[in-house]
């Protein structure tokens, strides 16, 4: 998803630029596809945008995921909030419950 998705934003992103669009062979052969015309060009080339650095952070997130045992580190955090002696009992309450539930 995420080559055709990159390739679909530079071409849509890349054909409103008059000079990539009359100097790469790429866009003289497969531009006229892309051609459309954008009633709101900026919004739609950031939605575009928007939408690829969400499937890129998607593969970060992941990565992290599969990479570290956040149940662990979940724990620890709490652990860390609760034995403190500057912490809320409002900690201390949301400990107990999510330990019970």
């Amino acid at each position: 998803m995420i080559p055709v998705y990159t390739w679909e934003f530079l071409m849509v992103y890349g054909i409103r630029i008059p000079h990539i669009k009359a100097e790469l062979t790429m866009y003289k052969d497969y531009g006229d596809i892309f051609d459309f015309k954008m009633k709101f060009p900026i919004v739609e080339q950031f939605i575009y945008f928007f939408n690829l650095s969400m499937l890129f952070i998607c593969v970060g997130c992941f990565k992290l995921a599969f990479e570290y045992d956040q149940n662990k580190y979940l724990l620890n955090q709490f652990e860390l909030k609760i034995k403190s002696k500057d912490s809320s009992i409002w900690w201390r309450f949301l400990f107990y419950t999510l330990k019970n539930i």
